[in-house]
């Protein structure tokens, strides 16, 4: 529409400079161009009434989504709201179960009355063992320590005290075997020496 506007703009100006303003086919060209430019103007205004009509719409379908997502807003912290609730009911539940079990079973234990016949005080005199009863526990334990100490001693030492022993340990032959009492040195023990 706008090219065709153009080229009958161009040929009404041709005709005008020709044959004037008065001219059947100026006449004609006038009208053609003055139709063109009124479907022209309302091509432009229905373009903008669609326009209008299409924001219009984005701004109310903005709008929808907007309350939706102040709905959802709600719907959340109500849910949040309503999750506490229920923690809390819940809590108090379990709290009150409890309760209810303790005073079950404590119902079910036999009350006992309880009374003071007399208040207790301290005795005057230690409470001990008769002196007879320590005396012989000591002796009892003192030789049983005695001789376990002087059997150790004796497995611990192993002495050579037989020509038994001497054959047995050694496995060799006596050459000889001293015998009588002990000298003492005048300073020192002697002592006396066995050979194998």
């Amino acid at each position: 529409a706008q090219a065709r506007l153009a080229a009958v703009a161009a040929t009404l100006a041709r005709i005008a400079e020709r044959f004037g303003p008065k001219y059947p086919d100026y006449i004609e060209t006038a009208n053609e161009k003055a139709t063109l430019e009124e479907n022209i103007m309302s091509a432009i205004r229905d373009r903008a009434d669609y326009e209008m009509r299409r924001v219009a719409a984005l701004e109310a379908e903005a709008a929808a989504m907007k309350a939706t997502v102040s709905g959802m807003q709600k719907t959340r912290e109500t849910y949040d709201l309503l999750e506490d609730k229920v923690a809390a009911s819940q809590a108090t539940f379990n709290l009150v179960t409890t309760r209810s079990l303790e005073e079950s079973l404590q119902s079910r234990i036999d009350s006992i009355d309880v009374f003071l016949l007399a208040r207790a005080t301290p005795s005057a005199d230690p409470a001990t063992p008769a002196l007879w009863i320590i005396i012989l526990l000591g002796a009892f334990a003192g030789g049983a320590i005695g001789a376990a100490t002087a059997i150790f001693v004796e497995l611990y030492e192993a002495r050579v005290r037989t020509v038994d022993a001497v054959r047995r340990n050694f496995r060799t032959p006596v050459v000889c075997e001293i015998s009588g009492h002990r000298r003492r040195a005048p300073r020192r023990r002697a002592k006396l020496g066995l050979a194998a």
